[in-house]
């Protein structure tokens, strides 16, 4: 018989490890703290409207840069498009 209790480990850089918030965007990508998110309802078509996940006060949002709001688990307009790690030039279009 074979042993399977190997135990497997990856090198991570800990400023990249984020928590997952609990649900999924609308193609049912998980949403991960320090995720950017594009919204489909907020945004028109002159202008994209992103936000960025945060933790904060016991809960996950979502700061653009006219809105806050709760993650609700009925994420049926908003889209995963990268993260801070990834995609630091998002970072200005979220901000106020």
């Amino acid at each position: 018989m074979k042993n399977l209790n190997k135990v497997l480990s990856w090198e991570v850089i800990p400023e990249t490890v984020n928590e997952y918030v609990g649900c999924d965007d609308k193609y049912q990508v998980e949403i991960y703290e320090d995720d950017y998110l594009l919204d489909e309802f907020l945004s028109t078509p002159e202008e994209n409207i992103y936000s960025r996940v945060i933790f904060n006060d016991g809960g996950f949002f979502t700061v653009s840069k006219e809105n806050y709001f709760e993650i609700r688990e009925e994420n049926e307009t908003s889209a995963v498009v990268g993260n801070v790690v990834d995609n630091p030039e998002l970072e200005e279009c979220y901000k106020k």
